[in-house]
């Protein structure tokens, strides 16, 4: 599950959404190689589930077989934070609307060195330090600081995009890189990517019984000289499609350059039964 940084920080944050959150506070230290710290004011954890939160196999957003094929979270397997917690030092400080206290824990290498009640805000702060301390190898793989951070970076943007319900800030080595709040797709286009692109964008709207597609495109004359501006969710989740981005571009046709792309924020809605998240997006 965790192959760097980039996946720490998906994981995190995908926990903080499903948690009903709608503020999101990611610091990041050395491209995440030293420090992530995901704060949100979600529903929080008991002292007991945060226990068993980070056990291996362990879910609150399943219950039962059947629930496999109507998966409507963005988490649902239990292997995330078990998976962190081995390989980092984390720090966890969480507390429900119901609790008197917060619970902190410490674990290290998965084993709790810090099991403590604390008073601490509704919702869930989580602190990974260390990446990858106890296995060298891993870490002589990671890339450069720089590297890493874009890897983040293009994470958080995705979120951004796909839950503008949900404001996003995103701090690297305590300088602001992504400060985005709560508000309708197009103004978030406008907070992330500029006023120009927003302003050249065309909403496109269309749905057949169960399915949707919905969001903006831009016009001929926005395009870029890559891919990078081609965002396609499904269900909130951003994905790679061939097959939808060869859609994309047989629609622009001849009004775009050969080897340009354009700018798209495409959106498709489709019944939660009907798509293996197991296999796509890729998780």
């Amino acid at each position: 599950v965790i192959e760097r940084p980039a996946s720490v920080v998906k994981e995190l944050v995908e926990n903080s959404i499903d948690a009903k959150s709608d503020s999101i506070s990611i610091v990041v230290e050395d491209g995440g190689k030293k420090l992530i710290e995901v704060t949100d004011n979600g529903m929080g954890m008991s002292h007991e589930d945060a226990i068993l939160a980070i056990e291996r196999h362990t879910t609150s957003k399943i219950s039962t077989a059947a629930d496999l094929f109507n998966i409507a979270t963005l988490g649902f397997r239990g292997e995330a934070l078990a998976s962190i917690v081995s390989v980092a030092v984390v720090d966890i400080i969480t507390k429900t609307k119901e609790s008197e206290l917060g619970t902190h824990l410490r674990v290290e290498g998965g084993k709790i060195t810090i099991n403590e009640q604390i008073s601490a805000p509704v919702g869930t702060r989580v602190s990974v330090k260390n990446l990858f301390y106890n296995v060298p190898v891993r870490r002589k793989f990671l890339k450069s600081t720089t590297t890493e951070f874009n890897h983040i970076s293009e994470y958080v943007t995705k979120l951004a995009l796909s839950h503008s319900e949900v404001s996003v800030t995103l701090k690297h080595n305590g300088k602001s890189i992504i400060a985005v709040q709560k508000g309708n797709l197009l103004s978030r286009i406008a907070m992330i990517f500029g006023n120009t692109i927003a302003k050249g964008c065309i909403k496109i709207q269309k749905s057949k019984e169960t399915y949707s597609v919905n969001g903006y495109i831009a016009k001929p004359e926005l395009s870029r000289k890559s891919r990078d501006y081609l965002y396609i969710f499904v269900n909130s989740r951003p994905i790679a499609s061939q097959l939808i981005t060869d859609a994309v571009l047989s629609g622009y046709g001849t009004s775009i350059p050969d080897k340009r792309y354009p700018v798209v924020f495409l959106f498709l809605e489709v019944p939660p039964q009907d798509i293996d998240v197991n296999i796509h997006p890729t998780k």
